[in-house]
This record gives structure tokens, C-alpha cells and sequence, in this order.
């Protein structure tokens, strides 16, 4: 069967609008989805700039090919002015997503803490600026600690803090009442309580708990402070937390303990970062991550009078098994319980293990599959997520009679 000339132009005219529509298609779903959603047969998607190139050939094709509309030369004409506006649109976007990183990343630095400004006020990008509720401190291994007696708001939410420094609504004294039973919380941003509502964290869900069901009187001291690593942890317990005669000491474990503390990054410039941040976003989104992702200051660039080199040395999985070590000579020299609890993985189980300390993995509530907008593995867990490991860790200490 012959087909007519007129025929097949409409068949490659129709064949090149469908491939570019639908490479066009599948770019916006990529871009979107990203690796979530898989496209091709295979396991691999096709990337994101090569649909839309293919789309712009196809589509632009389909146009000079077309009989009707206007004449050969005003499409040509047009393709050129529709190129030249992608060119600028391209370049706004890369301007814009630069500035606006630039205006919201890499606050909360250490240079912004060692050089705040003459009347005190810092400039705050974000509902959680948490220069505004830290502070230097006098011990060099801590580097930063929570400002007391704070009562405002954080993030839309409520936040107080003791004159110790704790986010405690009450005071606490260095000795421990008679028939009391201590337990001490050392952890980061997740047992502090981040974008919760003062008394909502789990430490006070666990508090709760165990003074309804027990007949001795149970306090719990929250001394974790958002950012802090395992060793930070240590030398909290060692300079605050032992002088209120703990019973019980739990470490909240989130996977970035291994890293420097959080006030050890530097803002990064994002107008010098070299390649283009819009390709990145679109062909390779790890390196638009990465590029996002504040810089390590180097070893030059930190104070000697602020950060102890100890710092440094206990970074990483070396330094967590080392601050482990400690943690667990500390409680047999003190006599109390310890306990690593959080989503632990098997690096974690593994150091834990071999060093001796106890464990308990909120991975194990997966068997119970609780609501996902509980965030319960999620380093920020929401405040059902929080009332969920409260009771997991009272129940856990109760079956371990670890509470009278």
C-alpha cells in the first residue's frame, strides 16, 4: 500500500509532537519525583536534561514542519526568540536559587557566634534561630551550650529553660531528694525537643509515665541541646549531669553523632560555587545537595581559645566508640544504668556491643507500625512520635527493672 506524501508528513508531524510532549512529560515528572519514581523498564531513570533536550529538538521540529501558521522565516524567528528566553529565564533561575541559598543557608555559624553583633541582636532567616537560644561556653569542649532562664518562642513553639540551662520548666536541686529516683537525658535536637511545644518531648512523656505507675518519686533532667554530638554528650554528663547524683542515663542517638557539632560548619558562598546550581537540580540532584550542605571550617579558621582539639579527635567512629568507653567507665565509677536508645543501626549495635552498654532500638517499633505522620524513626520525631517512644522507653526501663 503506497502512502501519500501528504500522509506521511502528518505521520512524522503527529510521531515528533507525541515524543516531544511526552519527553516533556516525563522531565517534569523526574524533576518532581526523582528517583522515587521509576519511569523506564530498567532500573536506571533517563535523566532529566536529556527528556528535555529531546523535547525542545522534537517540538521545534514539529514546528518548522508544519504547514499552516505563519511562514518559514517568522517560525526560524521564532525559534531563535524562544531559545534566547530560555536562555534568560535559565539564568534568572540560577540567580535566583543562589541568592535565595544564600539569604537561608549557613546561618547559625561559628562565625556568626564569635562575632555577633554590638547591641546583641543576631539576624534571624528562620523560625529556629538557634543563635538566639545558645551561647559560648567557658568549657572548650562543649563549645556552645543553651542560654538559661529563656521563655519565648522557637519555631512557633514554646521554649523555657531552667536556670541550669536545661529545657526544664522547674529547677532541680544538686542534691538529690531522699527516695528519688534520677534519670539524665543527653542527647541533640531529637530528646530536645525540636518543633515541639515545651513538656512534649519524651523525656517528659517518660517522666509522666513512670511517676503514675511507680510508687518512688521520678525526676527526669533533660540536658540535651540541638546539634550536639556523642562526645558533647560525654562531656555534658561530666561537667553538668553527675552532680545531680543520676540513677539513670539515657543518650539519644541520631545517625549525625558521628559528625563535628553543629557549630562547627561555616556559611558557605554560594555566589562563588563554581558550575551552574540549576543543572545540578535538575541532572544530579546529590551534587545540588551537596552544594547546599555547609563547609567544615577548617582547623586554621577555629579559635584555639573556643574549641578544644578534642573536639576533632572524638568526630566520627573512632570517636564515638572512644566517647562510649568513657561513658561506660563513668557508670561503673557512678553507679548508674546506662542506656544508648534511638534508631540505632548495625554500626552502632556493633560498637555498643563490644564496648558493653546497653541498648534500646526504636527500630523495634516498627513492628507495632505506627502512623507515619508520628515520624518516629525520623530524627524529628512529631509530638505523637515523641508520646510514642516516651512510653516505649518507661516500658523498656520498667521491664529491665531499672525503676522501683
Amino acid at each position: 500500500m503506497r502512502i501519500e506524501k501528504g500522509t506521511k508528513h502528518r505521520i512524522i508531524l503527529w510521531t515528533l509532537r507525541g515524543i516531544g510532549w511526552l519527553s516533556f512529560a516525563t522531565c517534569v515528572v523526574l524533576l518532581i519525583r526523582g528517583r522515587d519514581f521509576i519511569i523506564a523498564f530498567g532500573r536506571r531513570n533517563p535523566p532529566p536534561l536529556l527528556c528535555l533536550a529531546s523535547a525542545c529538538i522534537c517540538l521545534a521540529a514539529a514546528y518548522l514542519m508544519q504547514k499552516k501558521g505563519p511562514p518559514q522565516r517568522l517560525r526560524i524567528a521564532n525559534l531563535i526568540l524562544m531559545s534566547f528566553s530560555f536562555l534568560l529565564f535559565g539564568s534568572l533561575a540560577e540567580v535566583g536559587i543562589r541568592m535565595f541559598l544564600q539569604k537561608t543557608q549557613g546561618f547559625n555559624s561559628m562565625q556568626q557566634m564569635f562575632n555577633p553583633n554590638p547591641d546583641g541582636n543576631l539576624p534571624t532567616t528562620s523560625h529556629h534561630p538557634l543563635l538566639v537560644i545558645t551561647q559560648l561556653s567557658a568549657d572548650k569542649r562543649l563549645i556552645y551550650e543553651l542560654k538559661p532562664n529563656l521563655d519565648l518562642s522557637f519555631g512557633h513553639n514554646e521554649l523555657k529553660t531552667n536556670s541550669a540551662g536545661m529545657r526544664e520548666s522547674e529547677e532541680f536541686s544538686l542534691e538529690k531528694p531522699e527516695g528519688t529516683l534520677r534519670i539524665v537525658g543527653l542527647g541533640d535536637s531529637g530528646m530536645w525537643g525540636w518543633n515541639l511545644h515545651q513538656g512534649n518531648g519524651y523525656m517528659e512523656v517518660l517522666e509522666q509515665k513512670l511517676n503514675a505507675e511507680s510508687t518512688h518519686s521520678i525526676e527526669v533532667l533533660n540536658f540535651a541541646v540541638p546539634g550536639y554530638n556523642t562526645y558533647q554528650e560525654l562531656q555534658t554528663l561530666q561537667s553538668k549531669g553527675l552532680a545531680y547524683q543520676p540513677d539513670v542515663v539515657v543518650i539519644g542517638w541520631c545517625d549525625n553523632d558521628y559528625q563535628l557539632p553543629f557549630f562547627m560548619y561555616s556559611r558557605r558562598d554560594h555566589w562563588k560555587e563554581p558550575g551552574s546550581y540549576l543543572l545540578s537540580l535538575m541532572v544530579t540532584r546529590e551534587a545540588f545537595l551537596e552544594k547546599m550542605t555547609p563547609e567544615v571550617l577548617k582547623i586554621g579558621d577555629i579559635p584555639e581559645n573556643t574549641v578544644d582539639p578534642e573536639v576533632i579527635e572524638f568526630a566520627g567512629e573512632a570517636g564515638v566508640r572512644k566517647s562510649l568507653e568513657v561513658f561506660k567507665q563513668l557508670s561503673e565509677e557512678h553507679q548508674f544504668k546506662l542506656l544508648l536508645f534511638g534508631p540505632l543501626r548495625a554500626e552502632i549495635l556493633e560498637i555498643c556491643e563490644e564496648v558493653g552498654i546497653e541498648t534500646l532500638n526504636s527500630f523495634d517499633l516498627r513492628e507495632q507500625n505506627p502512623p507515619e505522620d508520628c515520624h518516629v524513626f525520623y530524627m524529628h520525631p512529631s509530638a505523637c512520635g515523641h508520646e510514642i517512644l516516651g512510653n516505649f522507653l518507661a516500658e523498656e526501663l520498667q521491664a529491665r527493672n531499672w525503676i522501683p
